[in-house]
């Protein structure tokens, strides 16, 4: 038999797999649209399922929250746009004081007002956690 492995041809996908092109390419794809499936992403570009994991978590440092891929740090711009519409939240829902337990349930307190106080110690703690 044969010995020699060098000028076998390897089995599976190339080891390119995880080019800057492939990259940018399914990050613009899960741009456009953030509920696309790691096997929908196979069957368009033709790569391993583990290779599109990988890229998708470790090159582009996303993590699947749900059902669509998203990044796993929140921009300044965009924390501060969540913790408005949390603050908006509230004071709607003023008339309902919102308490948060040991395990980050919400528990309905009292009746009374929010003042501004009470909604910003409400909002650090839940962005504490």
């Amino acid at each position: 038999g044969e010995m020699a492995i060098e000028e076998q041809p390897c089995s599976g996908h190339a080891s390119t797999a995880r080019s800057e092109d492939n990259i940018v390419k399914i990050r613009n794809l899960i741009n456009e649209n953030r509920r696309k499936t790691i096997n929908q992403l196979e069957d368009l570009f033709g790569l391993s399922w583990s290779s599109i994991r990988r890229i998708l978590k470790v090159d582009l440092q996303m993590r699947r929250l749900a059902t669509k891929f998203v990044p796993r740090l929140l921009t300044r711009d965009q924390r501060d746009h969540h913790i408005q519409k949390t603050i908006q939240i509230f004071s709607t829902k003023s008339s309902q004081t919102m308490n948060y337990d040991a395990m980050g349930t919400i528990q309905k307190v009292n009746n009374s007002q929010v003042n501004g106080s009470q909604l910003a110690h409400l909002v650090q703690k839940k962005l504490v956690r």
